[in-house]
């Protein structure tokens, strides 16, 4: 069963330098979609001004990778409830859906961005 595996934290908090190991290393996943990653891509030194087109080639390769029924992973601060509709088509395609926690985030962050990520009867998370 292929897995999606949801890399949350605050921002600065190292979500993608521990991505860098932790995906590939430790759960075996080669695929990371990272919206920063795209924008630097675009425009290596005015990120910023790409941010947008960025996030729309994230959700675009993000809806190939669960088209493909591929294990990958995302990152996300959880600002906003886009990742719900996302993880619910990961389930319709009887996908396992994991959450990776950075434990160096606030109690008040973690609480008040994660309640409804724990409705989802998701996988245990790591953290």
């Amino acid at each position: 069963m292929p897995n999606l595996y949801i890399i949350a934290g605050c921002n600065g908090a190292g979500k993608t330098t521990a991505s860098y190991t932790i995906l590939p290393e430790i759960l075996d996943c080669k695929e990371f979609v990272n919206a920063d990653n795209i924008a630097a891509g675009l425009s290596p030194f005015n990120p910023e001004r790409v941010a947008l087109e960025a996030g729309r080639i994230m959700l675009s390769r993000i809806h190939d990778l669960l088209n493909e029924r591929a294990d990958f992973a995302f990152e996300t601060t959880l600002s906003t409830r886009s990742y719900v509709s996302l993880i619910k088509e990961a389930k319709g395609k009887v996908m396992k859906c994991h959450y990776v926690i950075d434990g160096s985030c606030s109690i008040t962050w973690t609480s008040s961005r994660c309640w409804s990520l724990n409705t989802m009867n998701l996988e245990k998370p790591y953290y």
